[in-house]
C-alpha cells in the first residue's frame, strides 16, 4: 500500500484523525491529496472536487448513476481532466447543476447549500 503522511496534517489530534480518515478515504480510491505530499484538510473544497468525491464514492459503493441526457457546460474547458468524467456522469445522472448562465464554475469553491443539495439528491436519487 502507498504512504499516505501528508506533511501538513501533523501536530493536532485534529489532524492525526484527518490524516486517519483521508488515508481510510485514500485506500478504497475516493479521495486523493492535492500533492503527493499534501492534504490541504483546511482548504476549501471546489465544485469539480466535490462532483468528483462522489463520483467516486459511488464507485466504491457499487452505486450506477443513472444516464440521463448529456449536459455540456460552457466553461467544461476549464474542468480539471481528473475531474471531467465525473462532472460528466454526476451532471447526467441530474445530481448536479451549472450556475445557472451555462457555466459550472468547477474551480469555484463549493458553498454548504451545494455540498447539502448534492448529498440530498444522491441519498434520495439512490434510496440511501
Amino acid at each position: 500500500a502507498a504512504d499516505h503522511s501528508f506533511s501538513n496534517t501533523e501536530g493536532t489530534r485534529q489532524y492525526q484523525v484527518q490524516n486517519k480518515n483521508a488515508f481510510l478515504t485514500m485506500q478504497n480510491g475516493i479521495v486523493s491529496g492535492t500533492t503527493d505530499t499534501t492534504f490541504e484538510p483546511d482548504r476549501a473544497i471546489t465544485r469539480q472536487e466535490m462532483a468528483t468525491l462522489l463520483s467516486r464514492y459511488a464507485e466504491f459503493a457499487k452505486i450506477e448513476l443513472t444516464e440521463g441526457d448529456t449536459v455540456t457546460f460552457t466553461d467544461s474547458d476549464e474542468i480539471s481532466d481528473y475531474a471531467k468524467a465525473a462532472v460528466e456522469a454526476m451532471a447526467s445522472a441530474g445530481l448536479i447543476q451549472g450556475m445557472g448562465d451555462g457555466t459550472f464554475a468547477p474551480r469555484q469553491t463549493a458553498t454548504r447549500a451545494e455540498v447539502a443539495t448534492l448529498l440530498a439528491r444522491f441519498m434520495q436519487e439512490y434510496s440511501l
